[in-house]
């Protein structure tokens, strides 16, 4: 694997910092999102909890076709995935957070170099 040049390793890690920023943003919005008490109602109480017990209830009817157990399945876990999206967001924030500090003494550094060149391949 070739070394980065200084320009190139500037490009990259403003890359990393803008890719962070966005996930914290993207956080940001998620968070008021999940503090809109409709939201919390019609999807976190509603939907993931009291619908998915029903789509859970409905996978083991043994009335309906197997497909149809399949589905009301489907249903009950879509909300564990949404669940867990969430909480997967918040966390790619937080590691982003941690993040921002060592990428912009990175920057510092690299910037630093591209002003000021060493002059040692005399």
């Amino acid at each position: 694997m070739s070394k980065l040049n200084p320009v190139e390793m500037l490009e990259a890690l403003e890359a990393q910092k803008e890719a962070a920023n966005a996930d914290i943003e993207f956080a940001v919005r998620v968070n008021r999102l999940l503090a809109n008490p409709d939201f919390r109602h019609v999807i976190l109480d509603t939907y993931c909890v009291k619908e998915a017990a029903a789509f859970v209830h409905t996978s083991a009817d043994p009335i309906l076709k197997p497909e149809q157990r399949a589905d009301a399945l489907s249903m009950a876990q879509a909300t564990g995935h949404l669940k867990r999206w969430l909480r997967v967001v918040e966390l790619k924030a937080d590691q982003a957070k941690d993040r921002l500090p060592e990428i912009d003494e990175h920057l510092e550094a690299v910037r630093y170099e591209i002003d000021n060149p060493s002059t040692d391949s005399e």
